[in-house]
């Protein structure tokens, strides 16, 4: 495993890295503004980012797993 981001723990905008290879990223959220299930719920505004060094240690096929819930409306 290269990185694994939880999204449920956000400092001052950091994404923590919890593979332990230090890829910590980015989101233009300061805080976790809710957490369901610990999954992060954040508005169509936000974004996250991944260091570029991740793809940087690629050599082979990968996958990406994301789940997302696509009405906010509906959201519990």
């Amino acid at each position: 495993m290269i990185g694994c981001w939880k999204f449920n723990e956000v400092t001052d905008g950091i994404i923590k890295d919890f593979s332990g290879n230090g890829f910590h990223g980015t989101t233009n959220e300061t805080t976790v503004p809710r957490v369901i299930d610990k999954a992060l719920l954040v508005d169509d505004k936000a974004h996250a980012e991944i260091p570029p060094e991740v793809f940087e240690k690629l050599d082979k096929e990968v996958s990406f797993s994301l789940w997302q819930f696509g009405n906010a409306v509906k959201i519990p």
